[in-house]
């Protein structure tokens, strides 16, 4: 959402990284443990020690942290959000930034400029990972100067965002436009799987899988080192790859009864993600949306690279029927600025009787997510949108969302269908 967020308005995106974090956060209780060099008493029992700060292998060490680093943030007058606490936002103007850094020269110019003018920072952290997109160099320099004052700073890792969790920033300012892939972890998976020789172009594949599912075993019957190969698959799909999340999500369910049948669909997706390594997440700016050299017509009149400057969230929702083992998959992505920045693939928990139930359950889904999305973007002042356009496929889901009938037949399902309803009916949500 930060990259997203940043590229859309041309801001600057920088990174920073903390070290040591866990030994920064105060300890709130009385601890005590052996000591760590082995000292010993005068009668030969081990000493113990009090601790002060937290350590890595606490349970508490990492809410220690958090609070540390929320406290020194709001320090500096940024505000976490509610609906999110580890995205912070801030306004500072220039001349405040200007006289906290003690007038740096480089920065005298533009803040003569217009002293009173404001700066908008957003930063997002992750861990000991803090990503921050800014209107300006100035407001990121004074915050990687507040943290400075209370953390020790990796300086290496600090600068302009070139990489975050292992996924390469790659923008274009000319053009207007952000990209983001994993091509070096996927390298990296391809060669320990022996996949990192590009096949002639008759085994090129135009898919992550067959379109028939890998069939369930009752034992695993296979010495591969599966496991290890869906976990990283599943992080590569979790950040940059959300057109394999279907995919990674079906071979996941064979983890335990894994058979060369199951091995042969995971390399065949190991060797598509290898030939797509360089498919990226875009994301735009409005005007670079409109020089885009595509057609101007779809369905419902929107294309997903198009961006609302008003409403720049689009949702896509889908799902199938009774895909596996009798139940169903439910998907959705949502768009922001021309690029997907939340997407899932996941099993139903519960059995659809039609396929208009399974979009229900998929669209309610999805909505709950849209709307916390949402939420968070009017609190961060991204948008002043009071609904969601969601995109659904199914003519039996849209029809009964955007009625307040009660359906016989949708009678066991009615509370989720009602909650569409609303969403529909208070204009919160909008069906295409």
């Amino acid at each position: 959402m930060i990259l997203s967020i940043g590229a859309a308005h041309t801001w600057e995106i920088r990174s920073a990284d903390i070290t040591s974090a866990f030994l920064q956060g105060t300890i709130d209780k009385e601890l005590y443990m052996r000591h760590p060099l082995g000292k010993k008493r005068e009668d030969g029992t081990p000493k113990i020690v009090k601790l002060l700060k937290g350590q890595y292998g606490l349970v508490q060490s990492p809410r220690l942290f958090h609070n540390a680093l929320q406290q020194r943030m709001e320090e500096g007058g940024l505000e976490g959000c509610i609906f999110d606490p580890c995205v912070f936002k801030t306004v500072k103007t220039r001349q405040w930034l200007f006289e906290q850094l003690d007038c740096p020269p480089e920065h005298a110019a533009y803040v003569k400029s217009d002293p009173t003018a404001t700066e908008t920072m957003l930063a997002g952290c992750w861990v000991d990972d803090v990503t921050e997109a800014g209107s300006s160099n100035l407001i990121l320099d004074w915050f990687i100067w507040h943290l400075r004052q209370r953390f020790t700073i990796n300086e290496k890792s600090t600068g302009e965002c070139e990489y975050m969790l292992s996924a390469r920033i790659v923008r274009d300012r000319d053009a207007g436009v952000l990209y983001m892939d994993q091509s070096a972890a996927i390298t990296r998976l391809a060669q320990k799987c022996g996949l990192d020789k590009d096949p002639p172009t008759t085994r090129r594949f135009e898919t992550p899988m067959h379109v028939d599912l890998p069939t369930k075993h009752d034992e695993k019957t296979t010495e591969y080192d599966y496991l290890s190969v869906v976990g990283a698959v599943l992080h590569i799909c979790g950040v940059s790859r959300p057109d394999c999340s279907f995919a990674v999500g079906c071979l996941a369910r064979h983890s335990k009864t894994a058979g060369e049948e199951h091995v042969e669909a995971l390399e065949r997706l190991v060797s598509y993600l290898y030939q797509t390594r360089f498919k990226a997440i875009v994301y735009r700016t409005p005007e670079s949306a409109d020089n885009l050299n595509v057609p101007k017509v779809y369905e419902s009149g929107v294309h997903p690279l198009d961006v609302n400057e008003r409403n720049p969230t689009t949702v896509y929702v889908d799902s199938d029927f009774a895909g596996a083992d009798g139940r169903s998959t439910a998907g959705h992505v949502v768009f922001l600025n021309g690029g997907p920045v939340i997407w899932s693939s996941k099993l139903m928990k519960v059995a659809a009787t039609s396929s208009a139930e399974a979009e229900v359950i998929a669209a309610v889904e999805s909505v709950k997510t849209a709307s916390h999305f949402r939420s968070l973007l009017v609190e961060l002042g991204m948008t002043d949108s009071d609904f969601i356009d969601v995109h659904e496929d199914n003519r039996a889901c849209k029809m009964s969302a955007e009625s307040l009938k009660c359906h016989n037949r949708a009678r066991h399902y009615q509370s989720k269908l009602r909650y569409l309803q609303e969403c529909h009916q208070n204009g919160s949500t909008k069906f295409h």
